[in-house]
């Protein structure tokens, strides 16, 4: 875990904005979910594996003593937004251009460079099986990065922006 000083918010904060004025652009709506979500939920995606990746939240009140958990925090942000769709379908237009900024932990032993929260960023379209939909997803994803690195001044910040979105240590050549 880590700290972020004020120069390092405004500078996430300001990526941030960027990647959110390209998904918009491109029609995505956004899309923010509980950090906690119940551990069933969780660990359907991934069965036991996943349970190597989860935070786990201990039940509280008259369960405490068991040491049993049924809460946990996101790992990631495919879980949330497949219960979102599942819990509001009627709500939600046929077309559902989503985008979705927000951290994630995972309780493994990171790597080098890795950290156990990071902010990840997610586009998906619910409900569009087509080429031409998975195509402007990738359009959305390929603005997003160029806007990032064209508007950095110089390598040293396009690794400095990646550094802080991705989370590792980049050394650009």
């Amino acid at each position: 875990m880590r700290d972020f000083l004020p120069e390092d918010v405004r500078r996430r904060e300001h990526v941030i904005g960027i990647i959110k004025r390209v998904y918009e652009r491109y029609g995505f709506e956004p899309l923010e979910t509980p950090a906690v979500e119940n551990i069933e939920t969780l660990l359907g995606k991934y069965g036991e594996e996943g349970n190597q990746l989860i935070f786990k939240i201990l039940k509280r009140g008259e369960h405490e003593a068991t040491g049993q958990a049924d809460l946990a925090l996101r790992y990631d942000l495919t879980v949330p937004l497949a219960r979102v769709v599942a819990q509001y379908q009627s709500k939600l237009p046929r077309l559902f251009k989503r985008y979705q900024i927000q951290p994630v932990w995972r309780a493994d032993r990171p790597a080098r460079g890795r950290f156990r929260e990071f902010y990840q960023c997610d586009i998906d379209m619910i409900g569009e099986p087509s080429v031409l939909a998975e195509a402007e997803r990738e359009l959305a994803a390929a603005g997003e990065f160029d806007a990032r690195v064209v508007n950095a001044e110089g390598r040293a910040a396009a690794a400095q922006l990646l550094d802080l979105i991705v989370g590792e240590d980049f050394n650009v050549q």
